[in-house]
């Protein structure tokens, strides 16, 4: 398995498999898969569709459990998660969402919490609508998903969503997944009728109890030609393209597990990359260290040599300007040599910003400049602690450099998801 496979698991149907590799393996419980992985699940008793409210984008949720509950979809409190939504006038949104009794969403969260490991939880319909973006269909597409008694569909574009929802079987006889596939293109049909749309292609995602599909729903389109199958093996079969080898393709975004559950998976998938790159960076600042020790060495030696220079030389008073004049640029160099000399050297500077830094801050860029009566320096560099440390150690940073008597000029810190950024622009006056 390669350096950023994933583990998956997904339930379905109360039903979960778990997915490493290239094999696919039947699990009593959804926890029961050991390291970082993601949980892909239809949570059970929810229900997923597409909505136009009367609401501005940022209140469209609010609207949406609103109108379940009096509808009489849910007799308890209910969870909104949303896939899409789009602003269709200044009262009027678009929203695609699927909705879960909260507290089966906060049991999920519990499960995602108390594992050991790093948990990315998605629910299903975000999984096929990540499909769809990473496909960019130009022209409406349906995606069908089927997999025990059920199908799940999905009809879209690159520009928005048309129609989610699940259409159900009362078991799996013959009979009975005939008829759903019938349900399938009647709600088709009656999308495009309501919509004025005609759907472009077709893109079948199967599982491992799928039934075969008829022919008009078949998978057919550029999509289909553009995609590898990759072979899965599940209790000594081979299946050459389920939900799976899409999930493989896909990033982590999306995901509904708490912030720190998303930190935690990604900062431990990428630990080898991060230990790989520290390294790296330890080696960089060490060839540096060294580098501006023998430049310092060497400038000390010219210093040495100026100073040796000067002191052999012997002032006579000017008897007359045309004298003076003759000495003014010697004079002139002198002093510039005494202001060199009294300038702190390379190794100096470095050692005050290595020690100004924390852990887990780095340097990437050190520039210094010599002024007539300064040296003025400037500091990038990076920080990949968590962001109250991280802000912690800046502050740090610069209390150390006013405390060595440097002038802070300019200073920014910005974080980002993983990381924190900070660059310094500060002085030091020279005698």
């Amino acid at each position: 398995m390669g350096l950023f496979a994933k583990k998956i698991v997904v339930e379905l149907d109360g039903a979960a498999c778990g997915f490493e590799g290239n094999r696919l393996a039947s699990l009593e419980d959804i926890a029961d898969l050991a390291g970082d992985h993601w949980l892909v699940s239809d949570f059970k008793e929810s229900m997923a569709r597409t909505m136009t409210v009367e609401a501005p984008v940022d209140m469209a949720e609010v609207i949406v459990r609103k109108r379940l509950q009096e509808e009489g979809e849910f007799a308890e409190a209910i969870t909104i998660i949303t896939h899409w939504k789009k602003k269709k006038d200044q009262h009027t949104t678009d929203i695609f969402f699927t909705a879960v009794p909260s507290r089966l969403y906060e049991h999920y969260q519990s499960v995602v919490r108390a594992h050991a490991d790093g948990v990315l939880l998605f629910a299903l319909y975000t999984v096929l609508h990540k499909i769809l973006k990473r496909e960019r269909p130009r022209h409406p597409t349906v995606f069908i998903f089927q997999h025990g008694r059920f199908a799940d569909i999905l009809i879209g574009s690159r520009e928005r969503i048309y129609h989610a929802g699940r259409c159900a079987a009362f078991d799996r006889s013959e009979e009975q997944m005939a008829g759903l596939w019938e349900t399938v293109r009647g709600e088709i049909a009656t999308v495009e009728t309501s919509h004025r749309i005609k759907v472009a292609q077709t893109r079948l995602i199967r599982w491992i109890d799928s039934v075969e599909a008829p022919s008009w729903a078949q998978e057919a389109g550029p999509s289909a030609r553009r995609r590898r199958r990759k072979p899965v093996q599940f209790e000594g079969k081979t299946f050459d393209d389920i939900l799976v080898v899409d999930l493989m393709r896909l990033s982590g975004t999306g995901s509904i597990s708490r912030p720190m559950e998303g930190i935690c998976y990604t900062t431990r998938r990428l630990s080898p990359v991060l230990n790989v790159a520290l390294v790296l960076a330890v080696l960089a600042l060490t060839g540096a260290y060294l580098w501006f020790n023998q430049v310092s060495s060497g400038l000390q030696q010219q210093i040495t040599g100026l100073q040796a220079t000067k002191a052999g030389i012997k002032f006579q008073a000017p008897y007359d300007v045309e004298r003076k004049r003759q000495y003014d640029a010697t004079v002139d160099w002198v002093t510039q040599v005494h202001r060199y000399s009294a300038m702190p050297t390379y190794k100096a500077l470095i050692n005050d910003v290595a020690e100004a830094l924390s852990a887990r801050m780095t340097v990437e860029t050190f520039q210094v400049t010599a002024l007539d009566d300064k040296i003025q320096l400037e500091v990038f560099g990076r920080s990949d602690a968590a962001f109250d440390l991280a802000h912690h150690g800046y502050q740090r940073f610069l209390a150390v450099l006013r405390r060595k008597a440097y002038q802070i000029r300019e200073s920014r810190f910005d974080t980002q998801i993983n990381t924190s950024d900070f660059w310094v622009k500060f002085e030091k006056k020279t005698p």
